[in-house]
């Protein structure tokens, strides 16, 4: 059934690009390999670990009001480092859909809380997204507090950060 897969995923990119175009979105997820700044001393988080934590998640942003979609990731966690390791992630696609303007700020507090090296943010409109650091961990990509904005998005492409 390859062309009923396409014209789902079509269907599915459609929708996601109309929720960029009309209100600010963003993804976030809690997985991580291990607690802390991913130590050769730090406890590493099973499967069944990340799963509960993105169920915390996920209750956190259903409370704050958000339109939250699970979707499949790929991040690479200490990028450009020797640690750097490729990790399949469950995520999730945020959409303030009440437009309250206050996404970027909670999934930044939320990303700091799940020990994430970042988020990303999409604002209203669609053009350009910001891959903002929330982990202040050495190693973290791209440092705390820290942007790197993109002008454009690839729909159905993948990529070394993808969701």
């Amino acid at each position: 059934f390859p062309s009923h897969d396409k014209q789902w995923n079509e269907s599915g990119l459609a929708r996601l690009s109309k929720h960029m175009q009309e209100h600010d979105c963003g993804t976030i997820t809690a997985f991580r390999s291990k607690e802390g700044c991913a130590g050769a001393e730090d406890k590493p988080y099973t499967r069944a670990d990340n799963q509960k934590r993105n169920k915390q998640l996920y209750a956190q942003l259903q409370m704050k009001g958000y339109m939250v979609t699970a979707v499949h990731g790929a991040y690479i966690e200490n990028y450009n480092t020797p640690n750097a390791k490729g990790v399949r992630e469950n995520v999730y696609f945020v959409v303030d859909g009440r437009d309250t303007g206050s996404l970027r700020e909670d999934l930044i507090n939320l990303g700091g809380k799940f020990e994430q090296d970042s988020i990303l943010f999409i604002p209203k409109g669609g053009k350009g997204s910001i891959l903002i650091g929330t982990n202040d961990c050495p190693q973290a990509y791209p440092g705390f507090g820290k942007e790197i904005k993109f002008n454009d998005r690839k729909m159905g492409q993948g990529g070394e950060f993808m969701t």
